[in-house]
């Protein structure tokens, strides 16, 4: 049986009807509730991609869907980045523990958390991560948090982000002016982010959830009750497509996953420069699904769908 072959056209809330360009698992217009669809969706994706461990599966899903966000309207689409990194990292514990080197010290993750808040002054609404998972450096005590910004597609697409709040990020952008190659970094009563007409490949937006998450991270979590850890550690976790799908672009020669990278590499650098925490770490490279999960035993179907994991 093809558990992958059932799939319809996703609903778009803005503009009140089936969307042309996406597809979701889960058959919905718009009518069903919240509290009605998340079990749906639930059981949909426990089927479709014939997940053993309910149990484990609801608590994580649950977390996933229940943020502050709208994650519970789109997860179940093809292309929901909510959606890998729940699949990925669901069943990560004590039993499937997932080994990954980072600065040189190799992290034994055995916990994983989905929608994750931090507090920022000023902010209407917290900061939502979509992975938080927690361990120990191999043969020390000492623990280890690692923040995850997931990715699928959407570093394929560019656009300006606009309407950046000076009060509440203000401090950070002004440290960042002409200082992220091939970004223009302006303001002008609020902030706003472009590309630079030599490197038009900007997904401007994953700039700016970087941005909002190290502020999260630094004055959210960082001596609050919940920080217990010597080493902090905030990334993000892109999908690397085909060159088939991801082409090179003319003007520069660079596929969008090396231009986005260049860009992300510049802006780690910098927020390290400017944090005062020695416990906490901007990754300085993004990670990849395909490298992080190599040596790790996904779900099969999981592994089917993505090609990522080891078989």
């Amino acid at each position: 049986m093809n558990h992958f072959s059932d799939i319809h056209q996703t609903w778009s809330t803005r503009y009140k009807k089936p969307s042309l360009n996406s597809f979701s698992f889960v058959n919905w217009d718009g009518t069903m509730k919240k509290q009605d669809l998340i079990p749906e969706e639930r059981n949909v994706l426990k089927t479709v991609f014939q997940l053993k461990d309910e149990k484990l599966f609801k608590e994580k899903f649950d977390q996933a869907v229940n943020g502050d966000g709208q994650e519970w309207t789109r997860i179940t689409t093809l292309h929901s980045s909510s959606l890998i990194a729940l699949l990925c990292f669901y069943k990560i514990d004590n039993n499937n523990p997932l080994e990954y080197t980072i600065d040189g010290k190799k992290c034994i993750f055995t916990n994983s958390y989905f929608e994750c808040q931090n507090d920022i002054k000023y902010a209407p609404r917290p900061s939502n991560i979509d992975v938080v998972l927690t361990g120990q450096i191999e043969n020390t005590n000492e623990q280890v948090i690692l923040f995850l910004e997931s990715k699928f597609s959407e570093y394929l697409s560019h656009a300006k982000c606009e309407g950046i709040s000076h009060r509440v990020y203000g401090d950070i952008y002004t440290k960042l002016v002409n200082r992220i190659d091939g970004l223009k970094i302006e303001e002008a009563g609020t902030w706003s982010i472009s590309a630079t007409p030599e490197r038009p490949q900007a997904y401007c937006e994953g700039i700016k959830q970087m941005v909002s998450h190290f502020q999260g991270v630094r004055d959210g979590f960082i001596g609050s009750d919940d920080d217990k850890y010597n080493h902090i550690y905030l990334g993000e976790i892109l999908f690397k497509f085909e060159k088939e799908v991801d082409t090179k672009n003319k003007k520069n020669n660079k596929n969008n996953f090396e231009s986005y990278r260049d860009y992300y590499n510049s802006l780690a650098k910098r927020l390290n420069e400017i944090n005062n925490d020695d416990r906490f770490i901007v990754l300085d490279e993004p990670l990849t699904y395909q490298n992080v999960f190599k040596d790790f035993k996904l779900d099969d179907s999981v592994q089917k769908f993505y090609g990522i994991g080891k078989k």
